[in-house]
């Protein structure tokens, strides 16, 4: 008969039960756990906070390059715009036949411009001539009264600048003995002044780099009897002269 005995098995000793506090931690891209209390949180490396700050230094530099890169060909864009490539620099010196002495001009010549600085001369004011043959306007600027006048280019009477080149070189050379007549023109200033904003598509960029410190005026040609006396007001008004080539000297009465 066999006896059935009860088998006693004793508890493992090495084996110890989970304390209820214990947090169990999975450790990713090689961060140090660190224990605080019963919570464990991630510390990161020196190196990655390091490289962090390295990437940041290197996009703001990046920043800074694109701003810089982009104000300077913008500046060097407005530059070449505004510019103009002469042809020819120099003066040129013709005889008035109302003056005992030589009208004596600084003049710069491209294709399709004509800059013509002219000191002030017996009665006349110092001034600037423009004359812009691709878009057909001439530009009076005293640089003395900070004023520009607009008026349009009177091809008649002044020649393309090749043919200014043309006397220009044929003066130097003796070629040419100018006595040109003198051509008087009067007009009235048409106010209001012209906007600042207006000017570049008006009159191109050039034009309105020329006059940007100055006030613009366009002017209207018109006939003035100096015997009335409502027309006398053009003796305090202003007055230019300027050879732009050709057969005449332009003088200009400005009704202000």
């Amino acid at each position: 008969m066999t006896i059935p005995t009860t088998q006693n098995i004793a508890p493992d000793s090495k084996k110890t039960p989970l304390k209820p506090d214990a947090v169990i931690v999975t450790v990713t891209d090689g961060a140090i756990p660190e224990k605080v209390g019963s919570q464990t949180q991630a510390r990161f490396p020196q190196r990655q906070r390091k490289r962090g700050c390295m990437k940041v230094t290197m996009l703001l530099f990046l920043l800074l390059g694109l701003v810089f890169t982009t104000l300077g060909s913008y500046y060097i864009f407005k530059s070449t715009r505004s510019s103009h490539r002469s042809r020819y620099r120099g003066t040129c010196s013709i005889p008035v036949r109302s003056s005992q002495r030589n009208l004596t001009e600084k003049v710069e010549i491209d294709d399709q411009m004509e800059v013509i600085n002219v000191p002030k001369f017996d009665e006349n004011d110092e001034a600037t001539f423009i004359h812009n043959f691709e878009r057909e306007i001439s530009v009076i600027k005293d640089d003395t009264d900070k004023v520009c006048y607009m008026l349009p280019l009177d091809t008649e009477k002044i020649p393309q600048p090749q043919g200014f080149l043309d006397i220009i070189y044929g003066l130097e050379s003796g070629l040419y003995l100018l006595d040109p007549e003198t051509i008087r023109s009067d007009y009235q200033v048409d106010h209001p002044a012209l906007p600042k904003a207006d000017i570049p598509f008006l009159y191109g960029d050039y034009i309105a780099d020329a006059c940007s410190n100055h006030t613009s005026y366009t002017l209207s040609e018109r006939s003035f009897d100096l015997s009335t006396t409502t027309d006398i007001m053009i003796m305090f008004g202003k007055k230019y002269v300027v050879f732009p080539g050709g057969q005449f000297v332009l003088q200009y009465h400005i009704r202000l």
